[in-house]
């Protein structure tokens, strides 16, 4: 049996390795020319440094399926951050700043201590996480949160977007709560925030390609799957750009590619439609911070997410469908002036930049979106599904997207299965 893998983003890799590991032949299939998918860096010659596309976070003990796929291409030490976990905020309008410390223990009574909870905000303003709870699959954050107020502004708004990459009016309640109760009742060891030790390409995909190549997986690069050859229920055939591969009786495939790929190659396949966006820009700073990465919430217009490692500030904007269309510079100098701001630098004077914008960041965690993921297994014989936007059971996370790859390699393993058979991911 061998088993193509189409698509050598996080989920692919994670699949691949999994799968090589068990033993079976595996062939990669990358579109482009660089393994990773938005998982990944690439050196700037504008800037003359490597960046990532955007802020990938990750943490200490809440991302399971992530820590197990460092373990197998053994790259464990790639992750570091602090001891304990804290965020630190920053109000562009009043200019305060205030650092949130999660408490130890499973009740989070950080939350009702005036010394630790966020300026202007009361205690009754988080009883919202209650409602957060109950919530329905069709109420939206917007729905639970209070609708004024320094905690709207200073924590509902960045928790939403930072969690779903979605806009409170339009995110669903209940993902959000799913992506909050691990963290509230893990209380500080289980939030400490966690970043890759150099870039997202030396340290979470070369391990793993190297992994691949020790286990005698093929890999292609460049190489764009155009069509699937689909005879009862079964792949027979890849399609190519440049050749057709025709598959075994016992070959199977795992399609780890974006949902608006998917549904193109899968013709009434049940995916999320609607995206939302994601904005990064880079900027290279006249004299060196710190050298470990520090991330700072920005309260501005909208929640801002600043990462500083030496000489670089990385801010990202999430739920960002409205800038797309404005011009590079024109970005670049709306978003350098809360990070001036934040860093006490001279907001008239623009630093070397680059702005990245990814049209399809996420898709968008809306009540429609959550119900349109699939699963794994959805009725191909020799057909698995792999991304974050399959039914993990989480948001479009790092982890998701390894669990993701994880679950098409299990049901890989499982054998093939009838037309009618579904299992959930």
């Amino acid at each position: 049996m061998t088993v193509h893998v189409i698509g050598a983003g996080l989920a692919g890799l994670a699949a691949a390795v999994r799968l090589a590991d068990a033993g079976c032949p595996v062939v990669l299939h990358e579109k482009v020319r660089q393994a990773g998918g938005r998982c990944r860096s690439f050196f700037d010659p504008r800037l003359g440094r490597t960046v990532d596309y955007g802020i990938h976070l990750t943490f200490a003990d809440l991302c399971p399926h992530l820590h197990a796929y460092l373990a197998e291409i053994g790259a464990t030490d790639r992750l570091i951050g602090p001891d304990r976990a804290a965020c630190d905020f920053f109000d562009t309008d009043s200019g305060e700043r205030w650092r949130l410390e999660p408490n130890a223990g499973r009740l989070p009574w950080w939350m009702v201590a005036a010394t630790r909870r966020i300026p202007g905000s009361r205690p009754a303003d988080y009883l919202a996480l209650a409602r957060l709870a109950l919530a329905g699959p069709q109420a939206t954050v917007a729905d639970i949160m209070p609708r004024h107020g320094s905690a709207r502004r200073r924590f509902w708004e960045p928790v939403c977007i930072a969690a779903l990459n979605t806009a409170p009016a339009h995110a669903q309640a209940r993902s959000l709560w799913t992506m909050l109760r691990g963290r509230l009742a893990g209380g500080e060891a289980v939030s400490r925030p966690r970043f890759v030790r150099r870039d997202l390409s030396r340290d979470l995909v070369a391990p793993a390609l190297r992994r691949l190549a020790e286990r005698g997986a093929e890999l292609h690069l460049g190489h764009r799957l155009i069509g699937l050859d689909i005879v009862a229920s079964r792949v027979a055939a890849l399609a190519f750009a440049d050749a057709s591969v025709p598959l075994g009786r016992d070959d199977a495939v795992i399609l780890a590619v974006p949902p608006a790929t998917a549904r193109r190659l899968l013709p009434g396949l049940a995916a999320p439609r609607a995206d939302s966006a994601i904005v990064t820009a880079h900027y290279v700073l006249t004299e060196a911070l710190a050298p470990e990465p520090i991330l700072t919430t920005l309260i501005d217009r909208r929640p801002l997410w600043l990462l500083t490692r030496g000489d670089l500030a990385s801010v990202t904007v999430g739920a960002a469908d409205d800038l797309l269309g404005m011009h590079e510079s024109a970005l670049a100098r709306l978003l350098w002036r809360p990070v001036a701001a934040s860093l006490r630098r001279d907001p008239a004077s623009l630093p070397p930049h680059r702005v990245l914008r990814f049209r399809h960041g996420t898709f968008a965690h809306s009540p429609a979106g959550m119900a349109s993921r699939p699963a794994a297994r959805n009725g191909w014989s020799n057909l698995f599904l792999a991304g974050d936007w399959t039914r993990t059971g989480q948001a479009a996370t790092l982890d998701g997207a390894v669990q993701s790859g994880h679950a098409a390699a299990a049901s890989v393993l499982c054998g093939p299965i009838g037309p009618a058979e579904f299992q959930s991911v």
